[in-house]
């Protein structure tokens, strides 16, 4: 039975039951049961046993369901009809019920979804590149297949230090004599404040503590004291050291997504090293690249509840690009066999599922799916697959002008393509 047939068969076993609810009322119910499916598929409920098709086609495709009944219950919570004169409604209730089960077909969500290994539970690493504001939670979360996946978020570590400070368990003092010696003093670029400069004249002169700083993330000053803290700290290394503890079977190393700019290659190369020592196959460690268009990218800037440094989101996009296009043309960093791909993250190529009004339809935050803001629901998106897992690059004839041509479109005018384009060695001169 595949899943559109058990939706079907879910709704006719449970409408008896449920002639004295509301629609909104019948739709907790069926969410309910997915969640309990949901859990089984997880083994939450103690069971190992195989699953076939695997954990993560049956999971994605669950949670796109109740993504569904999310955006219904809303949309509806104000229906009190009961569904025992389901009669006089009979056309928007069968409409509805046909459109989820479309839209949820599981041949169509495959085809929407870059996923890794078939979906593996378990030995995948992927990093998720890509400047400042460029989306990547939003790409996370609807362009591929993250379920199951362990997602490395500075931001949430940056949240972390600040709670550890109002507890009283962290402090500026002591977090600066124990690691200040490690902030950088050499000047910005454009000669901007070196990071130690900046932490003095904006953390310590100002008095401000750590819980300070974490409460106003819409001041630029504050986002880039709090990165320079916690980039001191090393955390990033800490969190992969933790993920791995005690992971001493090579068949079950968990599934790690590491959401970063690349900056540098060294952001890439500095990681791989010491998973590939800890038994992940090069096979299985895959890049992709979220590219935005560098203005979309700082005007949404401007309305996010963490304001970059219009510096700070410069140098990440640049530095962005010339990383990617050094990896994809020059020199592939070693470790890096699984697939690679570029995601162009432009509202103008992201379709999204609509209502019979052509409304869009939004999913608001709940317990599982953990958004911080409602959100719509994708049904399709423009990607470029370069590599793929395990094989080489894939000619350049077939992607390489295109990718021109969205670096072009989408990056800052800073950026100058034909010096990006020379070899190395040239670069030196």
């Amino acid at each position: 039975m595949n899943l559109k047939e058990f939706i079907q068969t879910e709704i006719k076993s449970q409408i008896s039951e449920a002639k004295d609810m509301t629609f909104v009322d019948y739709l907790k119910v069926l969410d309910s049961k997915f969640l309990d499916g949901m859990k089984a598929v997880r083994g939450d409920n103690g069971s190992d046993a195989a699953i076939t098709p695997t954990r993560g086609d049956i999971l994605q495709n669950f949670k796109l369901f109740r993504n569904y009944l999310s955006a219904l219950t809303k949309k509806y919570k104000g229906d009190k009809t009961k569904l025992r004169f389901i009669s006089e409604h009979t056309n928007k209730f069968n409409e509805t019920i046909e459109s989820v089960i479309n839209s949820v077909n599981e041949e169509q969500l495959d085809e929407k979804l870059i996923t890794f290994s078939n979906r593996a539970p378990y030995g995948q690493i992927v990093f998720m590149a890509g400047g400042a504001g460029s989306g990547k939670g939003f790409a996370i979360d609807n362009f591929i297949d993250s379920a199951g996946f362990k997602v490395r978020d500075v931001d949430e570590m940056k949240k972390a230090v600040g709670k550890l400070d109002q507890l009283g368990k962290f402090s500026v003092d002591k977090w600066y004599k124990k690691y200040g010696k490690k902030l950088s003093d050499k000047p910005g670029k454009d000669g901007g404040l070196s990071p130690k400069a900046h932490v003095e004249e904006f953390v310590l002169g100002k008095g401000m503590s750590i819980s300070d700083i974490s409460k106003d993330l819409k001041n630029p000053n504050n986002v880039a004291s709090l990165h320079y803290i916690v980039d001191s700290m090393g955390l990033k290394d800490k969190w992969v050291i933790n993920m791995l503890s005690g992971k001493t079977n090579k068949e079950t190393l968990p599934n790690l997504l590491f959401d970063i700019t690349a900056k540098k290659v060294s952001s890439i190369t500095d990681v791989i090293e010491p998973l590939i020592a800890n038994g992940y196959d090069s096979k299985n460690v895959h890049l992709i690249w979220v590219l935005k268009n560098y203005h979309a990218a700082v005007e949404a800037n401007k309305t996010r509840d963490r304001v970059v440094p219009d510096d700070i989101l410069l140098q990440t996009h640049e530095g962005a690009s010339k990383t990617m296009w050094q990896v994809l043309t020059k020199i592939k960093p070693k470790g890096l066999d699984g697939r690679i791909d570029v995601i162009l993250n432009n509202n103008k190529f992201t379709a999204k599922f609509v209502d019979s009004n052509g409304k869009e339809i939004q999913v608001e935050p709940n317990q599982m799916n953990k958004f911080k803001k409602a959100q719509p629901v994708v049904s399709g998106f423009k990607s470029l697959p370069i590599k793929k897992q395990g094989g080489g690059i894939i000619p350049e004839k077939y992607w390489q002008g295109i990718l021109k041509g969205w670096i072009l479109s989408n990056t800052p005018d800073t950026i100058d393509f034909e010096e990006l384009e020379k070899p190395p060695k040239e670069k030196k001169k």
